[in-house]
């Protein structure tokens, strides 16, 4: 059995969508930490990446948040 994770970031869809919306993560865009918010095909390569058959990958998280967890302080 393999088990993971996939840790979307702030997304276009969804819960967050109306975070985005209403300006919450605008300040990190401005700044550069991210370029642009999340789309469901983004989260959906990330899925897609832990299905491939020969995966040998379990017990991982992916963040899929365009790097804004590794940019945070600087944002």
């Amino acid at each position: 059995m393999r088990v993971n994770v996939v840790a979307p970031g702030a997304t276009t869809v969804g819960m967050a969508s109306v975070s985005v919306q209403f300006g919450k993560y605008d300040r990190h865009v401005a700044g550069g930490a991210v370029f642009r918010f999340g789309r469901p095909e983004d989260v959906a390569r990330a899925v897609r990446f832990f299905l491939e058959s020969d995966n040998y990958i379990t017990g991982q998280t992916l963040v899929a948040d365009g790097g804004l967890t590794l940019r945070r302080d600087r944002g």
